[in-house]
């Protein structure tokens, strides 16, 4: 007999936190930190690669979809009314923080498009030739590209980039995939989700992605659905399948590191079909050795379970959402308003400036997303929240300002 899996799911929480850091310090080498982009390549391509923490996300989003929906759905069935009731809690947990980043770099904007400021992001967009176009004209930017920003549809539009809040291209994906989440949970539950050919399929499909530029960085289009529907099935699969069985055998922390290491060195190489399908791979196990733990005091398990990695994972969503403001139309402030210091800061070129620079801007995006954590995520879930009759789930209440 297998014991049942935990209820809660700490271990998971953490993982966040570091995702979203490492995505972070993916787009800010190519704005903030330029002049060690390349250098910092000759000796890992670890940050090259860390586009593929998003794919984590959309694993882990799938992981705790089912823990936590999965008993509501099986005990009142799937209805209208409660795909209505789990719709109005997930825009309550990702939709009024998207909308105020949002706002913010359409405010900013408007300020530029007042008094003539174009768009800049950085020497290294200048030698891209991506600098210079007028207010509500950038490459990500767009005034055209704000209503489908508005519904969350920014990863499907008809714009051929990024546009606005850059990392949130991964939330309209994941947004489009809730509108179908009572079906899949409701296929999980008819078939009990154990065939092994929800792993084969969903990594095959990955694997197509990949061969077809030797990347998953997929941002839009049929694509970027494709690899944001993978991984949610997988993390699916992997909280509603046999599979379990296997990752409870794999109890401590060794597992864990031992996991962790793996992804450090399939990271490290240059990237190929092999390096990025074992990553994949590694990711999907990080989560179910992670989520079945159940003596998370252990020494090497508190390295990972501990105060500050779970404050780091709670606040994850709005780091992930405010450090692509921060980037974008933080360089512009600057280039607007001390463009000296700033053209002097890009000619630096020491190991102590990067770790200097590095360790200042993770501090102003941590500050700024815990201050967000706490003034805007929240304060607006729970408002939203009294509205939405609560359900019992795997978890508890529903409304839990964590999901």
């Amino acid at each position: 007999m297998t014991a049942a899996p935990p209820r809660q799911l700490p271990l998971l929480t953490p993982l966040r936190g570091f995702a979203a850091l490492f995505v972070v310090f993916f787009h800010a080498r190519l704005i903030l930190f330029p002049q060690w982009k390349d250098h910092i390549a000759s000796y890992t391509y670890f940050l090259e690669n860390s586009y593929i923490w998003v794919d984590l996300f959309f694993i882990l989003s799938g992981y705790v979809m089912v823990h936590v929906y999965r008993d509501a759905f099986k005990k009142e069935g799937v209805t209208f009314y409660n795909w209505w009731r789990f719709m109005h809690l997930r825009f309550s947990r990702v939709y009024p923080l998207f909308l105020v980043t949002l706002l913010a770099l359409i405010g900013w904007e408007s300020y530029k498009a007042v008094h003539g400021i174009t768009f800049y992001a950085g020497p290294l967009a200048e030698s891209w030739g991506m600098i210079g176009q007028q207010a509500f004209e950038g490459p990500f930017n767009h005034a055209s590209s704000i209503f489908a920003n508005l519904l969350m549809l920014q990863s499907i539009d008809n714009s051929p980039a990024l546009s606005w809040n850059i990392s949130s291209w991964s939330l309209s994906v994941e947004w489009i995939i809730y509108w179908f989440f009572p079906l899949i949970a409701s296929c999980f539950l008819k078939t009990r989700g154990r065939s092994w050919a929800v792993p084969i399929i969903t990594l095959l499909l990955i694997y197509s992605l990949i061969v077809q530029g030797n990347t998953l960085d997929y941002t839009k289009g049929e694509f970027a659905l494709c690899r944001g529907l993978s991984g949610f099935v997988l993390g699916a699969w992997l909280c509603h399948c046999g599979a379990q069985a296997l990752f409870s055998k794999l109890q401590g922390g060794i597992w864990i590191w031992g996991i962790i290491a793996g992804i450090a060195v399939s990271m490290h190489v240059k990237p190929s079909p092999l390096s990025l399908m074992s990553t994949y791979i590694l990711f999907a196990a990080l989560v179910g050795v992670s989520a079945v733990q159940r003596n998370p005091k252990q020494i090497l398990t508190r390295i990972l379970d501990n105060r500050v990695t779970l404050f780091l994972g709670d606040i994850s969503y709005s780091v992930y959402l405010w450090h692509a403001v921060l980037i974008l139309a933080g360089v512009e402030v600057i280039h607007y308003v001390a463009p000296e210091p700033l053209a002097w800061w890009y000619q630096q070129t020491s190991v102590t400036s990067c770790v200097v620079g590095l360790i200042a801007f993770s501090g102003v995006t941590i500050l700024v997303s815990t201050l967000s954590y706490r003034l805007i995520e929240r304060p607006a879930q729970r408002w939203l929240r009294k509205r939405a009759k609560p359900v019992e789930s795997n978890s508890g209440n529903l409304s839990s300002p964590t999901l």
